[in-house]
């Protein structure tokens, strides 16, 4: 009488060994001091009411508890063949993993996403308050040297002005001979985005994203990953609709190494022991695609915002990989007399990473891997 979960392809000899009840799993799991149990489940039903035993009164589902489960006839997908999470359970935790999103917001956007599969998730929500599954500490922070936008409801941090050291640094030996030489630079006291501008945020400036969306965000509706495929051009035009304008390549450097001190830094993190690259940021590989390893678990889209550990200091989010960033004006020529990205992305190697690299590119260029942030002068209040 009680429904069983099941390991894949596990046989009908196996019932007694190998299965579980939904009630122990979530018995179990709620005994843990964890603030919010979810638990996902990929219930093998065409059933309009879905599994038997789960539509009943769930008087099972403990406090602080969530299942989900599927209610209708879904694609046929094989988990155990392709060892990875099926449309159901990864656009599950593509939500989940929004920035600061709480599970009510979280659960309204998965029904249209799921929707268009003709997936209808039953959602049992015994959470007693608003629970993010990941929301940093350092995006609350309202010290002086942090405002919010009026406008686009983003935050800005203050980055310090003065002399800046900029251009290759004397021990990186991965400079290509275009890339401006080691030296001061003055640069004015400025507000810059603690985040790349997000999908969210375009939308509430703008009134409408463009009309090509990427693979991974299909319709716009993952709200706090970073808004691409923007060429140079709107994304003046955004920065200037909230009072402010995009960062030169010279601020954009500038505020990227602030965070370090005196310190001569080749990528903006320091690695700890057993750490990689890869649990700061974002980004692929020298074949131009995705690689996940660490905290960088994905392959083919950036992350929502602020996913990677800020820079020390100045706070700042994702300065290295995740999208690539328009900065207009450059402070040095390029050979094809190009505009610039700094920053790397999702897609790019290491190398792009480094705080000196320089990516040229048309200015009507747009690209899944493409984004930007903002600065505003320090006498302007966001």
């Amino acid at each position: 009488g009680h429904e069983l979960l099941l390991p894949a392809r596990a046989s009908i000899t196996e019932l007694a060994s190998k299965g579980v009840t939904v009630e122990w799993i979530a018995a179990t799991l709620s005994a843990t001091p964890a603030a919010a149990v979810f638990i996902v489940i990929e219930a093998c039903t065409n059933s309009l009411d879905g599994p038997s035993d789960l539509t009943g009164d769930f008087n099972w589902v403990p406090e602080r508890t969530v299942v989900v489960f599927p209610s209708q006839e879904r694609e046929t997908e094989d988990i155990a063949e392709s060892n990875r999470l099926s449309f159901f359970s990864n656009s599950i935790a593509g939500i989940l993993e929004q920035t600061c999103l709480d599970q009510r917001q979280a659960f309204e956007l998965l029904r249209p996403i799921l929707g268009a599969r003709n997936q209808k998730p039953i959602i049992v929500n015994r959470l007693t308050q608003p629970f993010s599954f990941w929301c940093p500490d350092e995006l609350h922070d309202r010290s002086p040297q942090t405002k919010v936008n009026p406008v686009d409801h983003l935050t800005y941090r203050l980055i310090q002005g003065g002399d800046s050291p900029s251009g290759c640094a004397p021990s990186d030996t991965g400079c290509p001979p275009e890339e401006p030489k080691w030296a001061n630079r003055p640069v004015s006291d400025l507000w810059i985005g603690q985040t790349e501008v997000t999908v969210e945020a375009y939308r509430r400036v703008m009134s409408k994203l463009p009309e090509s969306a990427p693979a991974y965000n299909p319709h716009w509706l993952l709200p706090r990953l970073p808004v691409t495929m923007i060429s140079l051009k709107e994304a003046v035009a955004y920065c200037q609709a909230i009072g402010g304008r995009l960062a030169s390549e010279l601020e954009w450097e500038a505020a990227a190494r602030r965070g370090f001190g005196s310190s001569v830094m080749i990528h903006p993190w320091v690695l700890k022991d057993r750490e990689t690259a890869h649990d700061y940021a974002n980004y692929g590989s020298e074949a131009s695609t995705g690689f996940a390893e660490g905290r960088d678990r994905w392959r083919s889209a950036p992350a929502p915002v602020a996913w990677f550990p800020p820079i020390p200091e100045t706070l700042l989010f994702d300065m290295a990989g995740n999208a690539a960033e328009w900065v207009w004006p450059p402070y040095a020529p390029n050979p094809a007399d190009l505009d610039i990205l700094r920053g790397g992305s999702w897609r790019s190697s290491i190398s792009d990473l480094r705080l000196s690299a320089r990516l040229p590119i048309r200015d009507d260029s747009r690209d899944d891997s493409i984004g930007f942030r903002c600065v505003m002068p320090s006498s302007t209040n966001p």
